[in-house]
């Protein structure tokens, strides 16, 4: 038992550019337990590495310096590679990212486990293309299908991979709002009011889901992580990935997220905690908890 952090490639303090090449490799170099990476598709149905579905939100310039505008699903990803993200990294296609790790293992030799690689699934549509990709590099033997994790708040996403192998690990993931209700719930941050409880139906969705589909973990929030979504995990043998919301006000890397995962790393099969400094919080490593870094 046990949590894993996953480390994403996102620049922050002036360090490395998010969901890039180099800030995977980086992440992995210092010792994190799997990356998480986001995907999109760009106009010609190529699987690509980067957070927002608007351009502009994480890219300052092009090439060339000058204005970046439009949504990745309207550029080629010949035309996406023309972003700059800054320490000479442009948007990689997932096939490059994958490809890294594959040459992470490589390196290792076996001297350390294989790390998971978390893939967010941000639209629907992805899921098919996103197969045919990772697919190819289970065929080959290059990666190991339980090496692989989805996830993504598009369900059918999820049922369509499972379909297409039935080995693939999944998690769905659960907005703040499916599991309090959208009443209690406080934007723009998606803080949760005080006294806010689990909704009893969750429950109920989500094991009509695992009826439909099993899975192998859900996916949410720390800030919105109650005892009892714990004890329905370990009722049904589920793992947990969480992560720290990016729209709530920050919080302390011990501010009762080290007791929450202490608990659910205690009782669950397995804990993921995605963080995008995992060495602010490596004591959690003593404490039976694993770090994966993931791109924000």
């Amino acid at each position: 038992m046990g949590a894993a952090p996953l480390k994403n490639g996102k620049m922050r303090h002036g360090e490395l550019p998010e969901n890039t090449l180099l800030s995977f490799w980086v992440a992995l170099q210092r010792g994190v337990e799997g990356v998480e990476l986001d995907v999109h598709l760009s106009r010609d149905g190529v699987p690509m590495v980067i957070h927002s579905s608007e351009l502009g939100e994480k890219i300052p310039h092009d090439i060339n310096g000058g204005p970046v505008t439009g949504e990745v699903q309207n550029f080629t990803a010949r035309e996406l590679k023309a972003y700059a993200l800054g320490r000479g990294q442009l948007i990689p296609t997932l096939q490059e990212a994958l490809t890294l790790s594959v040459r992470f293992n490589a390196q290792m030799r076996g001297c350390k486990p294989r790390p998971i690689v978390n893939i967010e699934l941000k639209k629907a549509e992805t899921a098919g293309p996103t197969h045919r990709v990772v697919d190819e590099f289970l065929k080959s033997a290059q990666l190991d299908v339980s090496n692989i994790v989805f996830c993504s708040f598009k369900w059918d996403a999820l049922e369509e991979l499972r379909a297409a192998n039935p080995f693939y690990r999944v998690a769905p993931m659960l907005k703040t709002e499916r599991i309090f209700g959208a009443d209690q719930v406080i934007e723009p941050d998606y803080r949760v009011k005080p006294g806010a409880t689990v909704l009893p139906r969750l429950f109920v969705e989500i094991a009509n889901q695992h009826k439909r589909m099993p899975f192998d973990a859900i996916d949410c929030v720390v800030q919105d992580i109650r005892p009892e979504i714990i004890d329905f995990c370990k009722k049904r043998g589920l793992g947990l990935f969480t992560s720290v919301s990016s729209y709530r006000p920050k919080i302390g890397p011990l501010d009762g997220v080290m007791e929450v995962l202490e608990d659910a790393a205690s009782k669950l099969p397995f804990v993921a905690f995605k963080v995008d400094r995992p060495d602010r919080i490596v004591a959690m490593r003593r404490k039976n908890c694993s770090i994966v870094s993931r791109p924000l």
